[in-house]
């Protein structure tokens, strides 16, 4: 907790190089924690790393699968990296798990067919 809520910290001061390398430094010690991947691909589509973050979401699903906010992430970095089949595939997972999310559904619908 402490560590996310230090690269929180940078990234509000607007340190986004600092709170990724201490996100970075975290996974090398903790690369079973979800949440860190999560976070570390946040940061990755801000600073406009989208292949990157959608490799951190990527891992996030693998080690929560059951999680609708890392499905919708992965969705999002996918997008980014126009990968539409992918992202598709990623926004139906998460509304599977979540179907109370209408700004999936609204992703989902603009991917279009």
């Amino acid at each position: 907790r402490f560590v996310v809520g230090r690269a929180i910290a940078y990234q509000r001061d607007g340190q986004l190089p600092r709170s990724l390398k201490l996100l970075d430094g975290a996974l090398k010690a903790q690369p079973g924690n979800a949440e860190l991947w999560l976070f570390r691909g946040r940061y990755r589509v801000e600073s406009s790393d989208c292949a990157g973050a959608a490799r951190d979401f990527s891992r996030a699903t693998s080690l929560a699968p059951d999680n609708p906010a890392a499905y919708a992430s992965l969705g999002l970095a996918l997008m980014c990296t126009d990968d539409r089949a992918g992202a598709r595939r990623a926004f139906e997972r998460s509304l599977g798990l979540d179907p109370d999310q209408p700004s999936i559904r609204e992703f989902l619908a603009n991917i279009g067919g």
